[in-house]
């Protein structure tokens, strides 16, 4: 049940909903056509909409990826908004979607104005018309035009690299300066879990408090340059078998990873987030057929599959390979035609994911050593991708908040996840700017990413705008 200030707000922003609908037709649709490949460019489309709403934006880097605005007054907090945009083209449903928590946020801005000084609001056109010396909350946006889920990759012209975030917010730390952070992701963290309770997982928002870090390394072992029969086998090393032996020392048949200190900066997790997992499992659990398995891992459901899922780390292979006698691209033709030569050259790939206070530098350096103590291997190591975990206390102000400004503006407790492992910008937010950061996964926003075909629904954008309202609200108020 809402209190009496809750409704109160909602009952104001009812008042002049029709007029925020249509504002919201006007805002998403001003979009922008690239001529020579008759696509959408939302980059433009975002930039001239806040051009409109006086937020003066501007691209951190010269490859027009990183966009940053900010609401031009003072306040004694200031919230950080993050949104990772995926690369173009887009369908016009798709940017709407993105636009949605833009529009939301400098909405309920512009509300709480008109509603608390009313006689100094001129022009209700203009949201940022100075109505007092300190308003109650500032915010500021980062968007990354960057898929989440390859954050790791290298930059292009039309796409951030993680790298290329994670320099630009080192050298903007003032202009980035917070107290807390809202990062908003298009990717579900459920998608392959199956309802349990009444109300479908996809029509609730995400309030995600963590990210799992990530290691990617590749093993390489090269024991001979020439191709040679099989028969040399009793003599000559096979550089599969190598590897296969490497990769059977760095975990166990009970899915234990092997690595010294690999586990030593494992925390029991806090109470509330048991509690956490208690609850979402009484709201969804991942069953066989979800994964297209005959069997899970040890048989797990209930809290300690979740526990599994979400707290423990992991070390998966994404790629096993081996060649006669030379490396892949000295010999193209070699997976195409009958193999009667001994394994020369063999690779792997290796997926770690982490868990708050591993250290994936830390881990690599183990996994070096591990390897060099290996008897008569020769396994050479390479780094791909490393980022670090982090997650947010469930007892921050900022989660308490989020958390109860969705739940009265959507009559339903959203859903929190732990830890997500779509979201690698969170912990070099948390890390670099020091704020309690949350990320938010939208019910319209991870649908869009499989349905482009229907238009906004208005409680969509009704839901989002009271949450804004509420949130900004309370988090200008002092505790």
């Amino acid at each position: 049940m809402i209190s009496s200030a809750q409704k109160s707000l909602f009952e104001s922003v009812d008042i002049h909903l029709s007029s925020y609908l249509k504002d919201w037709l006007t805002f998403s649709t001003q979009r922008y056509t690239l001529p020579e490949q008759n696509i959408q460019d939302i980059r433009a489309s975002i930039t001239h909409s806040l051009y409109t709403y006086g937020l003066s934006p501007r691209f951190l880097d010269p490859a027009q990826t990183i966009l940053y605005a900010a609401s031009p007054y003072p306040a004694p907090y200031t919230l950080l908004l993050s949104l990772q945009l995926p690369s173009l083209p887009m369908e016009p449903e798709q940017q709407e979607a993105y636009m949605l928590p833009l529009f939301a946020s400098i909405t309920a801005y512009q509300h709480l104005q008109q509603l608390f000084h009313p006689q100094n609001q001129t022009n209700s056109r203009s949201p940022f018309i100075p109505i007092a010396p300190i308003t109650p909350i500032a915010f500021k946006w980062l968007i990354t035009l960057t898929p989440s889920h390859s954050l790791h990759a290298t930059g292009t012209s039309k796409q951030a690299s993680y790298t290329t975030v994670e320099r630009i917010i080192q050298k903007q730390h003032s202009l980035l300066k917070a107290d807390g952070c809202l990062l908003f992701t298009p990717h579900s963290e459920l998608d392959i879990f199956t309802s349990t309770a009444e109300d479908p997982l996809e029509t609730l928002p995400q309030l995600i408090l963590g990210s799992r870090g990530r290691l990617q390394v590749e093993l390489v072992t090269n024991t001979t340059t020439r191709q040679l029969p099989t028969h040399y086998g009793t003599i000559v090393p096979d550089a599969a078998w190598q590897l296969l032996w490497a990769l059977n020392s760095i975990k166990d048949a009970r899915e234990d990873v092997l690595i010294d200190d690999f586990y030593d900066q494992l925390k029991a997790p806090e109470d509330e987030l048991l509690s956490v997992l208690a609850t979402l499992a009484g709201r969804t659990h991942i069953s066989e057929q979800d994964c297209g398995v005959a069997h899970l891992i040890a048989g797990l459901h209930g809290v300690q599959q979740l526990y599994a899922y979400f707290l423990t780390p992991s070390c998966s292979v994404t790629h096993l390979q081996c060649v006669p006698g030379m490396q892949p691209a000295r010999h193209e033709q070699a997976e195409s035609r009958e193999q009667t030569a001994l394994a020369g050259y063999a690779r792997a790939r290796l997926d770690f994911h982490l868990v708050p206070e591993q250290d994936p530098e830390a881990i690599f350096s183990s996994l070096q050593r591990h390897l060099s103590q290996q008897r008569d291997q020769s396994i050479e190591v390479h780094k791909i991708t490393a980022h670090a975990p982090g997650v947010t206390s469930i007892g921050e102000r900022l989660v308490d908040v989020t958390r109860t400004a969705f739940q009265a503006a959507y009559s339903r407790p959203p859903i929190l996840v732990p830890l997500g492992a779509n979201v690698p910008t969170f912990s070099l937010l948390r890390r670099e700017l020091k704020l309690p950061t949350l990320a938010i996964a939208l019910p319209w926003l991870t649908q869009t990413q499989s349905n482009t075909t229907q238009a906004m629904p208005a409680v969509y954008i009704e839901q989002l705008l009271k949450t804004f309202v509420l949130l900004f609200a309370e988090m200008g108020e002092k505790e």
